[in-house]
């Protein structure tokens, strides 16, 4: 019996190279974009550059995002993985107004890559020590000795909502939906921010891929989010959105907050870091506003108590100088870049 022998003929193999060559072009391709996302993400100033012209004309509020949805998930897919911490800095933490009034990139040059900006849109004192504390276990925060960091801890009535109300339950899953969403990070049993467990070429796979993704999106989106324009809502309706941010049992849930934040302080303070607490502006309609008023006592006597210093600076701003109820507009937010300066000047000298 004769065994038959399967025959290539020249239309099989010509179908073969033609795969192969599709193969190899999809490669390329995947790789250009790899590369290109790449190359794009680390020089990102031109972007920059562009968008600030464009805040300063308009004078409202700017979201640093630039190739990413929200300052949120570049500072932690973007800014968080190539910071060194080694030689310590100025750390600060808050929520949006914080985030959108300090500016890293106005700090000089000889200290700007010790100038880190960790703060969050929605979030409360309960997030920022999650954060603080990812950032020290996980990421060397730190890792320096804690006598060669600032903290700097935003203090404001914001960040004392605490009850899960529609609104701030709302804010709640998007603060949450920064870490989660590409799966970098997870939530452990105690709520604590734990990242997700990769070898090193699965994480730097991830983080490319997500790179190419960001990239992608912005060019086929293009979308104007970044850039939001004053906002002049009367005392009613700012009063209005508080409380139904606040919620009835706003006292309980300022304390407990509060409570959140001196647990930030002792964790911070017993690994020998230096902290500082930033009294944010605030607006005329906010001096005679209940949980305001509650919270800045207690604060400040929390401040005290633990002998926390505080750049109090509550009353130095005018009227026209915020872009909405709560957050500096760009006239505000460069008028406060000299005294952040200062004093990340004094930590770092």
């Amino acid at each position: 019996m004769t065994e038959l022998t399967p025959t290539i003929d020249a239309d099989d193999r010509r179908a073969a190279r033609g795969h192969v060559r599709l193969a190899l072009i999809v490669l390329a391709l995947l790789a250009g974009i790899f590369v290109s996302a790449d190359v794009c993400e680390r020089h990102d100033q031109w972007l920059l550059h562009r968008r600030l012209v464009q805040w300063r004309l308009t004078n409202g509020s700017y979201f640093d995002g630039r190739y990413f949805d929200n300052p949120e998930e570049r500072l932690l897919y973007h800014s968080l993985p190539s910071h060194d911490f080694s030689r310590g800095g100025v750390w600060f933490f808050g929520s949006s107004p914080t985030q959108q009034a300090v500016l890293p990139w106005e700090f000089p040059a000889d200290i700007r890559p010790r100038v880190e900006n960790f703060s969050m849109a929605g979030a409360n004192h309960n997030n920022e020590r999650r954060f603080m504390r990812c950032l020290i276990d996980h990421h060397g925060l730190l890792a320096a000795g804690g006598d060669k960091s600032l903290v700097v801890i935003e203090l404001l009535f914001g960040s004392a909502c605490h009850d899960r109300t529609p609104v701030q339950q709302y804010m709640q899953d998007v603060w949450d939906g920064y870490f989660t969403r590409y799966g970098m990070y997870y939530f452990g049993a105690d709520g604590e921010i734990l990242p997700t467990e990769m070898t090193p070429l699965e994480c730097t796979f991830k983080s490319q891929s997500l790179r190419s993704h960001v990239f992608l999106s912005w060019l086929l989106r293009h979308e104007n989010n970044w850039l939001k324009p004053p906002e002049h809502a009367i005392t009613s309706e700012i009063l209005r959105y508080w409380s139904d941010r606040f919620g009835p049992n706003w006292e309980a849930g300022m304390d407990a907050e509060i409570a959140e934040l001196s647990a930030a302080i002792d964790y911070l303070q017993a690994r020998h870091a230096n902290v500082a607490g930033l009294y944010f502006p605030q607006r005329q309609w906010a001096r005679d506003y209940r949980p305001a008023i509650r919270y800045r006592q207690r604060v400040m006597a929390l401040m005290a108590a633990k002998s926390v210093q505080v750049i109090d600076l509550r009353d130095s701003f005018d009227e026209s100088e915020f872009a909405d109820s709560v957050h500096l507009n760009y006239v505000g937010s460069m008028k406060l870049q000299p005294r952040l300066i200062e004093l990340a000047q004094r930590q770092l000298q």
